[in-house]
């Protein structure tokens, strides 16, 4: 017998262009929301970090997507990449836990590839130092990506934990062209619950200079349960 058709009316339609990023601070605690968020807001790529799962545990899927995982260490808190399965799409390895890097192709219709970055970085500022050689080193990456595939475009999404001001100054103190422009907001930016009182804004998602005008504004959905909306 054939068995029943479960993937929801929605999702057979052919509109599948956003793109996300989400602090999830658990996964398996979220996945009926996951699933719902993915569904009602018509999602192709989400980028999840602090999944805390380790590789002892269950594997981390959801029905239609493919995942792509870096998982959870002692000092690391877990990253997951899903990539709707109608896009044909591969990960390209870096050896480095904070960074999933994965190419897809025929998103959005264009016809070159687009690469997506999923980046976890530490927080605090002890860990500025090792933000700023992150931050180098994806851009090296970037930078020769695009030498070898002048018709790629690049999207990074994430946690990098720093103000857009910040992020700047790390990406242009090193040699090399800067490739990247952190992506405009519509309408409110906070990402964070607030601490101390402060409301908060500093998860970004960033896109290749040369292609942001390809891409729409991204905007901060706030009605599901998450640690960073």
């Amino acid at each position: 017998m054939t068995p029943a058709n479960k993937t929801p009316f929605s999702r057979l339609q052919p509109n599948l262009i956003y793109l996300a990023t989400w602090n999830i601070n658990g996964f398996w605690t979220k996945v009926r929301d996951v699933e719902r968020f993915l569904d009602k807001e018509k999602v192709v790529v989400l980028a999840l970090q602090e999944t805390l799962i380790k590789a002892t545990h269950y594997q981390l899927e959801i029905e239609g997507y493919r995942s792509f995982i870096s998982d959870t260490k002692e000092d690391f808190r877990g990253m997951l990449t899903l990539v709707d399965n109608k896009l044909s799409a591969y990960e390209v390895p870096h050896g480095l836990s904070w960074l999933i890097h994965v190419k897809v192709f025929s998103y959005a219709g264009w016809s070159g590839p687009t690469h997506i970055f999923n980046v976890y970085l530490k927080s605090e500022g002890n860990f500025r130092c090792a933000q700023g050689d992150c931050l180098d080193m994806l851009k090296r990456i970037i930078n020769i990506t695009k030498r070898d595939s002048l018709d790629s475009r690049f999207v990074v999404m994430g946690d990098i934990n720093e103000d857009g001001l910040q992020v700047y100054k790390h990406l242009n103190v090193q040699k090399g062209e800067n490739p990247l422009t952190i992506a405009p907001i519509a309408g409110l930016v906070f990402t964070r619950f607030p601490i101390r009182g402060q409301k908060q804004s500093l998860d970004h998602i960033m896109l290749d200079s040369e292609h942001a005008k390809d891409f729409k504004c991204a905007w901060v959905c706030r009605n599901y349960n998450a640690s960073n909306h």
